[in-house]
């Protein structure tokens, strides 16, 4: 979705779609100048990748990002990364909040990695067909 403002154009989205550029490629077509991405990554896939994801949003849409950040334990089972950032359309992170960065923020038995869903699996139309209402 492109919603207007006084203050650009932002192009909205949520945490899992970080990982498909073509939503984003399709939102700095429909006219957005600044992509919202609240998220809630886990902490291994937050180290791993939070910050070159959003670097690289930036830099293939030339928008600013800004990605509010869920941090700390959730519940016995979620401990979420943080890391709220802005970065700018050359991929220069302007702002970076706290976040859990080591072992002693987080006991190493909280985070369990899991492999990611093949992105493979990724249908490039989904995201470009111009009558889906949500990228409208």
């Amino acid at each position: 979705m492109v919603v207007p403002t006084p203050f650009g154009t932002l192009g909205l989205s949520t945490c899992y779609d970080l990982r498909f550029p073509e939503l984003y490629t399709e939102l700095a077509a429909r006219g957005a100048d600044i992509l919202l991405i609240p998220s809630a990554f886990t902490v291994p896939t937050g180290r791993a990748h939070w910050h070159i994801l959003m670097q690289a949003r930036a830099i293939e849409t030339q928008c600013f990002v800004v990605a509010a950040a869920q941090v700390g334990r959730h519940n016995n089972k979620r401990i979420s990364y943080g890391h709220a950032l802005v970065v700018d359309p050359w991929g220069s992170v302007q702002a970076d909040a706290p976040g859990l960065d080591t072992d002693d923020d987080v006991a190493a038995e909280d985070c369990r990695t899991e492999p990611l869903p093949p992105l493979l699996l990724t249908v490039r139309h989904l995201y470009m067909q111009s009558e889906r209402q949500w990228c409208e």
